[in-house]
């Protein structure tokens, strides 16, 4: 259903995504903060990832597409599923692990995080766990290849846009996609509306507050002022 291993360079001349590995290091708690370093291919000193280059290189020319991070250990089924999502218009970066997660939700956007269920260090649901207060209006999507009725209902009460079982199907991907973008919009719009609101209540609490200073402060000025009179009048 989902086209085979992606070649080095696409029929465009696109440069092939390239799947980066971190350095290991011992086990952390799961939704714990990684230390900066850079992304190292193995063997090859600090290097950015080449779609990136080329992404940045166009941005002038073309409207941003929506972003998508694919994570799944199996190399080959992330590389496929990312040129299948170039294809259907989408800018897709695929990594292995979620330190890599972790690592570029921190200092990159991204509309939806598209992930495997089981990973090498955590499961698919305990990293949406940790990726919601990350990046709240990020859409998460899990797929497996071993599907269950238990961990289906552990996707949704974590909030997830999507299950997906594997192979994909084209047509419920896209769907599945396509829904997820309206959720993000959807969210992303409801907190800016939530920030806008609270921006005016504390102008409004502002604008009170100094209004009842400057009360006190002519009633202050109005007793400093009044005439004394003596006993006589």
């Amino acid at each position: 259903a989902i086209p085979g291993t992606l070649p080095r360079k696409d029929a465009k001349g696109n440069p092939a995504f390239r799947a980066w590995q971190w350095d290991r290091h011992a086990t952390r708690d799961p939704c714990g903060t990684l230390p900066p370093r850079g992304l190292k291919a193995p063997g090859s000193a600090t290097v950015r990832s080449e779609v990136e280059s080329s992404a940045s290189s166009l941005s002038s020319m073309a409207p941003a597409r929506p972003r998508v991070l694919v994570v799944d250990d199996d190399v080959t089924f992330g590389r496929s599923l990312g040129r299948h999502l170039e294809r259907l218009g989408y800018a897709s970066v695929f990594v292995e692990t979620a330190d890599e997660v972790r690592e570029l939700v921190g200092r990159e956007r991204f509309d939806i995080v598209l992930s495997d269920l089981h990973l090498r260090e955590l499961d698919g649901v305990t990293l949406v766990r940790c990726l919601v207060d990350v990046t709240p209006t990020t859409r998460m999507i899990l797929m497996t290849g071993d599907p269950s009725l238990e961990s289906a209902l552990e996707a949704i009460d974590v909030g997830v846009s999507g299950y997906l079982t594997k192979p994909l199907e084209p047509a419920r991907l896209r769907s599945v996609l396509s829904k997820a973008l309206q959720d993000q919009k959807a969210a992303k719009a409801a907190r800016e509306n939530l920030q806008l609101i609270a921006r005016e209540r504390l102008a409004a609490h502002q604008r009170t507050s100094r209004a009842s200073d400057l009360e006190e402060a002519f009633a202050s000025l109005f007793l400093v002022f009044q005439p004394i009179f003596g006993p006589d009048g």
